[in-house]
């Protein structure tokens, strides 16, 4: 057995996160211009059988496509920014001392079993989606995305349960939809 189990940062998902919604922004956009000369088409050649609310309809529809691409567009520049946040090199060290974090930009933080009070999985599915959460007795938490991690939570939970004695785990309850 070894004597720590390494969890890095994991880019891979947060760039393919950021590759989908780009070619979805890209998409709408072509089915919504697509769309608008399309029924533009049609009602100029109807014009004389067109009334104001058929034009209403059609530019409501022009305003309903370009909520929905403001929207994709939203998404996709703040997975940018999440794949930004993105670190290298180890995200986590667990071993029989405890648990050391370690965050892009800022100083490792160890966190001894006798410390812990509780690893648990928090958030919401949306976005960079859930964290693995670290509260501690006699500091603050320490936090890090699942989606950054380069381990399923399964895998984490086995090495925590391991690395501790039996004593911790990850509790993955806090989760939402």
């Amino acid at each position: 057995m070894t004597d720590e189990f390494r969890v890095a940062y994991n880019p891979v998902p947060s760039a393919a996160r950021v590759a989908e919604l780009s070619a979805r922004v890209k998409r709408t956009v072509a089915q919504g211009v697509l769309s608008l000369l399309v029924w533009g088409a049609i009602f100029w050649w109807q014009r004389d059988r067109s009334t104001a609310i058929a034009w209403g309809v059609l530019v409501i529809g022009a305003l309903v496509s370009l909520a929905v691409v403001a929207v994709i567009a939203g998404a996709w520049l703040l997975a940018r920014r999440d794949l930004s946040s993105v670190g290298t090199g180890d995200a986590m060290v667990i071993d029989r001392a405890g648990i050391t974090g370690m965050s892009p930009g800022t100083v490792a933080v160890h966190m001894p079993w006798e410390q812990v009070a509780a690893v648990v999985g928090r958030g919401r599915s949306l976005g960079r989606g859930p964290s693995l959460v670290v509260t501690r007795h006699d500091g603050p938490d320490w936090s890090v995305p699942l989606s950054f991690l380069d381990a399923q939570a399964g895998t984490i939970d086995n090495a925590i349960r391991v690395f501790s004695g039996g004593r911790k785990g990850l509790d993955i309850s806090g989760l939402s939809l």
